[in-house]
């Protein structure tokens, strides 16, 4: 981001957030937690293409969920968390404002872990998916009968201003949502990372499943874009957004 020259290429950050949905893995739906996808973009002029720039710890940021399955007589509950698989790509700004079309293609995976005392240890590295084998997200919007729109100039101070130096647009009110997607099995499952509880863990879940079983549904989803003023390059756009934000 910091190459765009601000004329050709757009230097672009974008957060999106859902403060709750659900999710179906399989034969086990469980609620989301607040998840936010944080990632920049670098927006070409002349293609109208978008790349994606992920931030290096991953661009899904996600509070954990307690889930619970039961295995024959045995009840048990993790902690699910949703975590990056990859970097997101295939943006496209203008099915975000659309319905039924995808907006990005999103790879995750979901950390699975043990609460304490808990009489089955999934140890630390329990995971449905991966970097190399992950669940792969298109989402799109199923619903935009409450779609908002605003937006406008402001100061890094975040004070509006009609000559500030930055610019957002936020879009607000719009449920999002996926059914197209294949989840394969639990992987590194065992007190030791050992994977001796990967199929404890599958017949749990109802894992593999494929597509079409499985479904996610983000309500109150809201995105914000923040955009330089026209001709400010990636190093100046930068530079106020560390100001804004005190780094």
């Amino acid at each position: 981001m910091l190459a765009a020259d601000g004329v050709t290429f757009l230097p672009i950050c974008l957060a999106s957030n859902s403060t709750h949905g659900s999710i179906t893995l399989g034969t086990t739906m469980s609620l989301t937690g607040n998840t936010n996808l944080q990632m920049g973009l670098v927006f070409d002029q002349n293609t109208s293409v978008f790349s994606v720039v992920a931030p290096p710890g991953g661009a899904v940021v996600s509070d954990p969920v307690q889930v619970t399955v039961t295995v024959g007589t045995v009840m048990i509950t993790v902690t699910a968390t949703v975590e990056s698989a990859g970097a997101p790509s295939d943006f496209n700004l203008g099915n975000g404002l659309s319905l039924g079309q995808p907006i990005l293609t999103l790879p995750i995976k979901i950390h699975l872990e043990s609460l304490p005392g808990a009489a089955v240890d999934l140890g630390p590295s329990c995971f449905i998916g991966s970097d190399a084998d992950p669940i792969v997200l298109h989402p799109e919007n199923t619903d935009v009968s409450n779609l908002m729109l605003s937006g406008g100039a402001f100061d890094p101070n975040g004070v509006p201003d009609p000559n500030g130096p930055l610019q957002t647009l936020a879009i607000a009110g719009a449920i999002q949502g996926d059914d197209t997607f294949s989840v394969p099995g639990a992987n590194g499952c065992g007190p030791n990372g050992d994977e001796s509880l990967d199929n404890l863990v599958d017949l749990a879940a109802g894992l593999p499943s494929p597509s079409g079983n499985n479904h996610l549904v983000l309500d109150d989803a809201s995105n914000a874009l923040a955009v330089p003023v026209a001709g400010q390059n990636g190093q100046q756009f930068a530079d106020q957004w560390h100001i804004g934000f005190g780094m």
